[in-house]
């Protein structure tokens, strides 16, 4: 379709977008099924009700421009639901698995918003007023729903925030009581050296009394030595001989 004038650009978005919500209807259970919070899945099913509306919507400005419903591919919104459903399978059995679909959900309605933006802009300067109320509608249940997935969304981050703080919390205090362990051990280990530093002292005392003894040993046989090494002869011949002279006298 050559797209020549506002009219024929504003119906060409109606059936890119009449395409998109049917693409998104029959992903939603996909999504609901993914999901693993209570409260997101009851917010998807309840989304998924407001699409099905949203379709009726649509098909009743084709009514009102006098045509009949129709879609145009939309690569985009194809994009968008490929990579949120393989988003959703590689989070899937994880922690991840509702931040995955809450992602998956936020793209596809961002899309939704653009598009349902543009139409109620173009709607009211084509003279649809009708049109415009009808879309404009449909936007403000797109952003409900972008809102509420961005609660959900802050809240899975609170919850992962509150167990990484407690996972970190768990970590210091076995850290601590390792470091406490280590503290004793190395004190054990301590007075081991020391006792083993005494123990290899005590050879040495040994040894100097060893020394002594062998020196208190040596010193009484070195005096007796002497003294018997004197000559007593000696002397004893001095007095026979002053006793001779004083007889010669």
């Amino acid at each position: 379709m050559k797209i020549e004038t506002l009219n024929d650009l504003f119906v060409h978005t109606l059936k890119d977008i009449h395409y998109a919500e049917n693409k998104i209807l029959k992903a939603l259970p996909k999504m609901i099924k993914a999901a693993d919070d209570a409260d997101l899945k009851k917010a998807l099913s309840e989304h998924q009700t407001e699409t099905e509306g949203q379709i009726a919507r649509i098909k009743e400005v084709f009514a009102l421009l006098e045509m009949k419903p129709g879609a145009e591919e939309c690569d985009a919104i194809n994009g968008i639901l490929k990579e949120g459903e393989g988003m959703m399978q590689d989070t899937a059995g994880t922690a991840m698995s509702d931040n995955g679909v809450i992602a998956s959900g936020q793209a596809v309605e961002h899309y939704e918003m653009v598009r349902y933006r543009s139409l109620v802009m173009w709607a009211g300067a084509l003279g649809l007023e009708e049109g415009a109320k009808l879309m404009q509608t449909s936007l403000e249940e797109e952003q409900r729903a972008d809102e509420k997935l961005m609660k959900f969304a802050a809240y899975c981050q609170t919850a992962m925030d509150g167990a990484g703080a407690q996972a970190a919390s768990k970590g210091k205090s076995m850290q601590r009581g390792a470091n406490t362990k280590m503290g004793g051990a190395s004190a054990k280990t301590g007075g081991a050296t020391a006792d083993q530093k005494s123990a290899g002292q005590k050879p040495s005392v040994k040894s100097s009394a060893q020394s002594a003894a062998k020196s208190a040993a040596k010193s009484p046989a070195k005096s007796s030595a002497k003294s018997s090494a004197k000559p007593p002869a000696k002397s004893a011949s001095k007095s026979s001989q002053k006793k001779a002279s004083h007889a010669t006298t």
